[in-house]
Parts: structure tokens; C-alpha cells; sequence
């Protein structure tokens, strides 16, 4: 019985990546990212796997687990997490494997068109990065971003991302949002940032 229940969902979620059509450029990223995120190489996705970078971040600034600026960007952190787990964990074990990874992220990025709790998600996600809470991100901000996505991606990279976007140097939020759906929608692994990910 738990077999055929275990055959049941990985074919709901192979289902799910053959609905979203995700091209193999797009399966190599996301699959990249995952591995790169999943730090301890079990396989899962869990809140330690997200915890960790966000402590060490902390701690290259200077900032301790208990300051206040730490806790409120674990505490964003953790609601995204938490939100990612909502929307990914099907098997609702606590963590997210990489097919359950791939599916959802397939259907990131498809639309120009964000809804109110996504654009939520991305507010959080901003004002993590948004360190001196002036309402954009530097370059320096959006690489410690794209940083929990790939170590090959330098400062250069982002600044040549911001040039072919029109900006100089500040990201609103509105600028995050479209760098996030061209992040995860874009049908070929090319570009400034993309080419580093696989």
C-alpha cells in the first residue's frame, strides 16, 4: 500500500513538470539551484538549508543571531520558506525534494501577471536584501540575492544586469519582481546572470 501511495504521488508530480513544460535549459537551472541550496546534500529542501546562508550573512556583517536586524530577516526568511512549503511539499513531509522543487518552480515565472500573495512573497523577499531599508536594492544587495542561487555570479555580472535592464544603480521592487519572473521563466540558460547558474 505504501508503495503504490508513493507511485501515486511521483507520478502527480511528473504530472505536474509535463504540465508546466518546462524546456531542459530550465529543469539544468532549476536543478542547479536546488543542489546549490540544498546544503547538506540529503536531497531535501528544509529550513536549515535556508537558515544557514542567512547566519553567515549576518555574521559577515557583523551582526550576531540575536540582533535585532538578524532576527527580522530570519523571521521574513522563514514565512518565505514556509510559503515555499505551502506551495511545493506535496508529500507534506516537512521538506521539498528536487522533483517537487522543479515542479514548482515551472510555474514560476510563466506570466507576466502577479498576484497579491505573490507579490507578498516578493515584498519579504525584498526587504531582506534591502539592508539599509531605503526602499531599493544596490547591486551589492541584489548579488547577496542571487548569491543563494549560484557562487558563480560576481558583482559584475549584476551590474551588467542592471545595464541591460535600464538601471544604474538601485532595483525597486517592481524591477525584483520582473528580475524574478525572467529569473525563473525564461525558456534558455543565457544572459549575465542565467549563463552562471549551470
Amino acid at each position: 500500500r505504501q508503495m503504490c501511495i508513493r507511485d501515486r504521488y511521483q507520478r502527480r508530480v511528473r504530472g505536474s513538470i509535463n504540465r508546466a513544460m518546462a524546456t531542459e535549459d530550465q529543469k539544468a537551472r532549476y536543478t542547479a539551484v536546488f543542489k546549490y541550496q540544498d546544503t547538506n546534500g540529503d536531497g531535501h529542501l528544509k529550513w536549515e538549508d535556508w537558515e544557514g546562508p542567512i547566519l553567515k550573512y549576518a555574521s559577515n556583517l557583523g551582526l550576531s543571531k540575536d540582533s535585532k536586524e538578524c532576527q527580522e530577516s530570519l523571521a521574513r526568511a522563514r514565512a518565505n520558506f514556509d510559503r515555499l512549503l505551502k506551495d511545493a511539499d506535496k508529500d507534506k513531509d516537512g521538506a521539498v525534494s528536487l522533483d517537487e522543487y522543479i515542479a514548482w518552480a515551472s510555474h514560476w515565472g510563466k506570466s507576466g501577471e502577479v498576484d497579491a500573495e505573490t507579490r507578498k512573497w516578493f515584498d519579504v523577499a525584498f526587504n531582506i536584501y534591502d539592508l539599509n531599508k531605503n526602499g531599493s536594492l544596490s547591486p551589492n544587495e541584489v548579488l547577496v540575492f542571487l548569491s543563494g542561487f549560484s557562487p558563480k555570479i560576481t558583482l559584475d555580472d549584476v551590474k551588467e544586469e542592471f545595464k541591460a535592464r535600464g538601471l544604474t544603480d538601485s532595483m525597486d521592487l517592481d524591477n525584483f519582481i520582473k528580475l524574478n519572473n525572467d529569473f525563473w521563466g525564461s525558456k534558455t540558460n543565457t544572459g549575465p546572470i542565467l549563463s552562471k547558474i549551470v
